[in-house]
Parts: C-alpha cells; structure tokens; sequence
C-alpha cells in the first residue's frame, strides 16, 4: 500500500482557509470586548446589595455558568427564535451566546477581586495625597 498524499488541492482553497481565520479573530475579539463590558458592569452591580437586582444578576451569572457553552448555542440559535417566532441570524446568535457566557464568568472575576482587597487597603488608599477615585500609579 503505498498511498501519496497530494496536498496539491489544498492549495486552490487556502483562501477559504484564511478566511476562516480572519472571522475567527474577529468572533473572538468582539466577544471578548463585549464579554469584558458586560462582566464589568454587572461585576459592580453585584458590590451594591441591591436585593431585587442581585437576585437578577445571580441568577443570569449562575445560569451562564452552570450550563454548557453547546447547550446555551444551541438554545440560541434554534430554541429562541421558535419562542420569540423571531428569526436569529447565526453570526448574532454566535456573539450574544459567546458575549453572555464570557460576561458572567468576567463578572464574577470583578466582583471577587474587588471584594478581595483588604479594608485596610481601601483605609490606606483614602487617607493618602490622592483624593477619592483617583489613582496615584504616577
């Protein structure tokens, strides 16, 4: 058996190849950005202890964490739209899927560094020459 691979063919479809790629960066730095936005911003809503609106957040947080990412795909992109009898596009789907799973593990990450620090360390940070908010890195 002697069999000669010819990878000559591949080589008229390499453009579809780095086609691939460059949506695949693309995928990955929208929803990385998107996920850091949304993690933020619910990572600070969870340090005010509002109890209506933790409880929302927990909840999201803890159901995009604690379900598969092919699960919450898959509910994306065939289950909602025969809910809402709206028509998702795939690439929307992708983002808000990719985007959602991220924030809630982004969130989390704020939200236990923040409470990590130290009161002590906030004291210190408030009685030094920086007023409130302001950052004596320089």
């Amino acid at each position: 058996m002697n069999y000669v691979w010819d990878f000559a063919i591949l080589g008229k479809y390499s453009h579809l190849f780095w086609l691939g790629i460059g949506w695949t960066i693309a995928y990955t730095v929208g929803t990385i950005v998107l996920g850091t936005l949304l993690g933020l911003a619910v990572g600070i809503l969870r340090l005010r202890r509002w109890p209506v609106i933790d409880w929302l957040l927990v909840a999201y947080i803890e159901l995009f964490r604690c379900t598969p990412l092919l699960v919450q795909i898959i509910w994306f992109y065939y289950a909602f739209p025969v809910v809402l009898g709206v028509n998702i596009p795939a690439h929307v789907a992708a983002i808000s899927v990719l985007s959602l799973y991220g924030g809630a593990f982004y969130a989390e990450i704020v939200r236990g560094s923040i409470e990590s620090v130290h009161s002590g360390q906030w004291d210190g940070h408030g009685r030094s020459a920086c007023g409130p908010g302001a950052c004596c890195g320089s």
